[in-house]
């Protein structure tokens, strides 16, 4: 291999990537000792945290990884329907892994090709992109535990791991939160950021919308916490001060106009599953073909939180669903606009 360091850096940046920074694979050893702190301070976590574990030793899975490679590109420059925004998280809506023709992925595949054609190994992803990029100076951590680089939150990640033994690191000068801001806090509506730092994954918004947690529906309770999310939670970002007119809604992204007409709650209480695993799925994967049903139980959370009268044909109709967690919702939705 022929190239240094700063070479790759410079054509990840060429190239349309935000930052780039390359660490030493064990820079990465710190990670599982944050994960057993968060473990420790929330021991009803350890089944979620202790997946993330393994990302502190990827050499242990691939014993040829010496350093790793860790770009952010911004997302935060593409135009949000009014309509979406509130209701599915703009991360999801500009993801790059199901859009083959974004900017994103011909950006990634130009990487991996200039990777390849310089002779490094490489594997992507195995680690936690968000400590690497700490470590590599590309970012800071937020009291709203979330990733901000000049360009704010509003960036992907993505790692590299390398058979090279290199090091690049960045130089990002960010001011830290304000001590007396709490306004990430504030907007929390589940307390899953109950304290500066720290994010309790258990009662996170989005992944209560995913429903990969204990539990088959969110409580009563959560229920209207959750307000009229379907898919994702920005409400820490939308707020955050650090974040202002960081997103720029300038350049079109075609196929967020396409999934739109899918996405409307009468949409997401009639669809049939075949017509959600072949529309909407494929976008929003992880709500998985065996949860489809979850789609229609946020749609008549939603109904009832922002209740019109239009609703109620779709929540009476639901009453009698085949699936029992719909029926579920239906009748807690009823109850809640009777």
């Amino acid at each position: 291999m022929n190239i240094t360091p700063k070479e790759i850096c410079e054509k990840a940046l060429d190239l349309g990537y935000a930052a780039c920074g390359i660490i030493k694979v064990n820079d990465m050893r710190g990670y599982e000792d944050m994960i057993n702190k968060r473990i420790e301070r929330l021991p009803e976590t350890q089944q979620y945290y202790s997946y993330f574990t393994r990302f502190a030793k990827p050499d242990e899975a691939e014993s040829w990884v010496k350093s790793i490679i860790v770009c952010a590109f911004r997302y935060g420059k593409h135009k949000i329907p009014k309509e979406l925004q509130g209701r599915i998280g703009k991360f999801y809506l500009t993801d790059y892994n199901v859009f083959k023709e974004s900017e994103e992925n011909k950006v990634a595949v130009l990487f991996d090709e200039y990777l390849t054609e310089n002779g490094v190994k490489f594997k992507v992803g195995g680690t936690s992109e968000k400590y690497a990029a700490v470590k590599a100076g590309i970012g800071i951590i937020r009291k709203n535990n979330l990733l901000y680089t000049e360009h704010g939150s509003w960036v992907r990640l993505k790692t590299w791991l390398i058979d090279q033994d290199m090091e690049y690191i960045c130089n990002v000068d960010l001011p830290p939160c304000p001590d007396d801001c709490t306004k990430c806090i504030d907007v929390c509506s589940t307390g899953s950021l109950a304290e500066p730092y720290q994010m309790n994954p258990l009662s996170c918004i989005s992944n209560l919308t995913y429903g990969n947690l204990p539990g088959i529906l969110p409580s009563e309770e959560q229920r209207k916490q959750m307000k009229s999310w379907v898919y994702g939670c920005d409400d820490c970002q939308d707020c955050c001060p650090m974040n202002r007119g960081c997103w720029t809604y300038e350049d079109d992204f075609p196929e967020i106009d396409d999934l739109q007409q899918y996405l409307t709650l009468e949409q997401l209480c009639t669809l049939d599953d075949e017509a959600i695993k072949d529309k909407i799925s494929p976008v929003f994967y992880y709500i998985g073909h065996d949860k489809i049903w979850k789609w229609k139980t946020h749609a008549l959370r939603i109904m009832a939180y922002q209740y019109e009268p239009k609703y109620l044909p779709y929540i009476e109709k639901a009453l009698n669903d085949e699936n029992e967690y719909v029926r579920e919702m239906a009748e807690w939705a009823f109850e809640q606009i009777k």
